[in-house]
């Protein structure tokens, strides 16, 4: 993997946050995991999943509306998302 966990960042309904290193650029990134077991537990499941949906939907947006803006890095920005070997 090119993102290397340092620390816990926090812990919320939808999973946890960690601060994550870029191997190569040493760049810090916030990384926010769930567990898809978890999510797949019926009607709560499906709620959180929407949430996380949503969640990534506005960040998206976030980002491409503050390209160029001089705010912009002060903002999170959505980078990407994937699965892990265990997913």
């Amino acid at each position: 993997l090119d993102l290397v966990p340092e620390r816990p960042l926090g812990e919320g309904s939808t999973g946890t946050v960690q601060l994550a290193r870029h191997r190569f650029s040493g760049r810090l990134y916030a990384v926010k995991s769930f567990s898809k077991a978890w999510l797949a537990n019926g009607k709560r499941g499906r709620v959180l999943l929407r949430y996380i949906e949503r969640e990534r939907e506005h960040l998206q947006l976030l980002c491409a509306q503050l390209r160029g803006d001089p705010a912009a890095p002060l903002m999170v920005r959505y980078v990407c998302s994937g699965q892990d070997e265990h997913s």
